[in-house]
């Protein structure tokens, strides 16, 4: 025979009850919370991490409300590169002149990267077309036309600085967990490599990037 609950216990149930999803009803998720506990997943380890299961698990819903929430794995993996994107400030091109405008913006970029690793990555083997993508690129092209260039070196600007960029930052990413001694070889054996390594160091800092990106944009001018 169970024993009677008192009127506390009762009343600690009742409150419980009435703060959970009722049985058998999905708990409202939309695709911003989803994309927000990705991100945080990815950040925090890696995209292999990012399962449908898992984000469920995260959220408190079935794996289906994810998907209605969000449309699929590969919505969800735009909009982790969408959300960051949304980091980079917007430049009036009207008010700032045209090869500053693209530093910054591609400074910006690069800085939203390396601060989100795993979305880098991910940027690298995909196209995105989102709109904040895509108001981004029209932010560049724009600028390049400020800068007089006509169509075909528009162009070659926009492949070989966004190819830079990318690989700029994919290179400070790889060396983000390198030990704080630099690269351990033989100097007797490596001098060359050796006296070069503080030159590296320095040339694949923001400055450095910063530097090279701007011979880039003059050499477009």
């Amino acid at each position: 025979m169970k024993a009677p609950k008192s009127a506390a216990t009762g009343h600690l149930l009742n409150a419980a009850n009435a703060l959970s999803p009722a049985r058998g009803r999905a708990r409202p998720i939309d695709a911003a919370a989803v994309t927000e506990v990705a991100l945080r997943i990815v950040d925090e380890e890696d995209l292999g991490a990012l399962t449908m299961r898992r984000l469920a698990q995260e959220l408190g819903v079935a794996i289906a409300t994810v998907y209605s929430a969000t449309g699929g794995k590969e919505d969800i993996l735009n909009s982790l590169v969408e959300q960051i994107l949304a980091e980079v400030p917007i430049v009036d091109v009207g008010s700032v002149p045209w090869d500053e405008g693209i530093v910054a913006v591609f400074t910006a970029v690069h800085e939203v990267f390396l601060a989100h690793p795993a979305v880098a990555h991910l940027a690298l083997l995909r196209r995105v077309t989102g709109p904040t993508a895509l108001r981004t690129q029209e932010t560049i092209l724009r600028l390049l036309r400020a800068g007089g260039l006509d169509s075909a070196a528009v162009g070659r600007a926009y492949a070989t600085l966004t190819s830079y960029v990318m690989g700029f930052t994919m290179l400070r990413i790889s060396r983000m967990h390198d030990s704080p001694g630099g690269p351990s070889f033989s100097a007797g054996t490596f001098p060359e490599a050796a006296a070069f390594a503080p030159v590296l160091a320095e040339e694949t800092s923001t400055a450095g990037f910063q530097r090279a990106l701007r011979h880039l944009v003059d050499s477009f001018a």
